[in-house]
């Protein structure tokens, strides 16, 4: 998830991609000019429910901005 406010936390990410499955960990992926881009792990999740993840949160107006949400390992494939 790229460019999410500043002030949002770990947590908050957390609970809005767990609306979907279940999640990991989430970690900072970077600190940029725009925002705060986000590593979430959805665990054991195979590329059908990493796709749903995605999709879902993609586009979605939260905390004032617009999700942007890509999943690196399965856009590859």
């Amino acid at each position: 998830m790229n460019d999410l406010p500043f002030d949002v936390t770990a947590d908050e990410v957390k609970a809005l991609v767990e609306h979907f499955h279940p999640v990991r960990k989430v970690d900072t992926l970077a600190r940029r000019r725009k925002g705060i881009d986000w590593k979430v792990d959805l665990g054991d999740a195979d590329r059908e429910v990493a796709n749903f993840v995605t999709d879902h949160l993609r586009g979605r107006y939260w905390k004032g901005r617009y999700v942007d949400a890509y999943c690196p390992l399965y856009q590859q494939a």
